[in-house]
C-alpha cells in the first residue's frame, strides 16, 4: 500500500467521524483490513497486503492523534510508519 492510499483511508475515516458528531475516541484502537490493488497496470509493483493500524491519543497533546501503519509479512507485524493528525471538529 502506498503512503498515498494509506493517508487516503485515513482521512476518510476522520471525516466520516467528524460528519457522525462523534468524538475522537470512537476512532482509537486497532484497525484491521486488506489493502487491494486497484490498478497494477498503473503500479505493476503493488502488492496486496494485509494492515493493522493503532491509533492512540498523544500525551500532552490534545486533539491531536497518532496512527501507526503496520503490514503484515510472513505472520508479523513490519512497520510502515506514524503519522500525527489534528482533530478540527468532531
Amino acid at each position: 500500500m502506498t503512503s498515498t492510499t494509506w493517508l487516503r483511508w485515513l482521512g476518510l475515516l476522520f471525516v466520516t467521524a467528524a460528519m457522525s458528531g462523534r468524538p475522537a475516541d470512537e476512532i482509537l484502537g486497532t484497525w484491521r483490513g486488506s489493502s487491494v490493488c486497484s490498478d497494477r497496470a498503473a503500479a505493476p509493483s503493488c502488492n496486496d497486503e494485509q494492515m493493522v493500524y493503532e491509533i492512540s491519543t498523544i500525551p500532552g497533546k490534545p486533539n491531536m492523534v497518532k496512527v501507526q501503519a503496520d503490514r503484515i509479512v510472513d505472520g508479523k507485524r513490519v512497520p510502515m510508519g506514524d503519522l500525527e493528525f489534528t482533530q478540527d471538529a468532531w
